[in-house]
């Protein structure tokens, strides 16, 4: 039987989850500075586009979503040159 996020939080310390809201907070701060990373790489988002073989259209969408999937954020990471880590 599934397990609910909410179930395994529950079971958690008040400093665990804590813990485990910080993190989901730095994710969540990370995930919007997709667009600073590249800039500081000082890559394009035509060059991004064309390393992710899609178009600088999908790139500027990307970087402006508050919610974007962890295997997107991979594939970008990586075609930065960069290798994504998550830890849970």
């Amino acid at each position: 039987m599934a397990v609910s996020l909410a179930d395994v939080l529950n079971e958690l310390s008040p400093a665990d989850r804590d813990e485990v809201e910080r993190g989901a907070r730095n994710l969540m701060i990370e995930n919007r500075t997709l667009r600073a990373l590249r800039k500081a790489l000082g890559v394009t988002q035509d060059q991004l586009a064309d390393a992710l073989e899609t178009t600088q259209g999908n790139v500027a969408q990307i970087e402006s979503k508050r919610d974007v999937m962890v295997s997107t954020v991979t594939r970008i990471v990586n075609a930065l040159g960069g290798d994504l880590h998550l830890i849970a």
